[in-house]
């Protein structure tokens, strides 16, 4: 299955427990989102970890999302938040950050 809806979280369970440490990744689908990802998987820290993906724009294959979520480590689980569309305006949204639009905004918002 490949993430289609914004939202949804993948991994470890139950999600109502909070996380100890949280990474939050805006991002427009390049390739290196995998060496990203995999770097916070290889961390050796026990503590839950959520990681949130913020999809702005998908150049790549969604299928990498589905690469990492298999990939997921126990002691960590995977948000994707993809509104299936760009916020940024050089793909037709509002917001003049080629990297990320509104998202990264949005996403930073929610943290604190």
């Amino acid at each position: 299955m490949v993430p289609t809806k914004s939202g949804i979280t993948f991994g470890l369970k139950p999600f109502q427990t909070p996380f100890d440490v949280a990474v939050i990744v805006p991002t427009i689908m390049r390739p290196s989102l995998l060496q990203a990802i995999r770097s916070v998987f290889a961390q050796d820290c026990p503590e839950r970890i959520q990681i949130l993906i913020g999809v702005d724009k998908q150049d790549a294959d969604q299928r990498i999302l589905q690469q990492l979520i298999s990939e997921c480590p126990d002691r960590m689980a995977i948000t994707v938040l993809d509104l299936g569309y760009s916020t940024s305006v050089s793909s037709g949204g509002l917001s003049t950050n080629p990297f990320g639009g509104e998202l990264r905004t949005d996403i930073e918002l929610r943290r604190q």
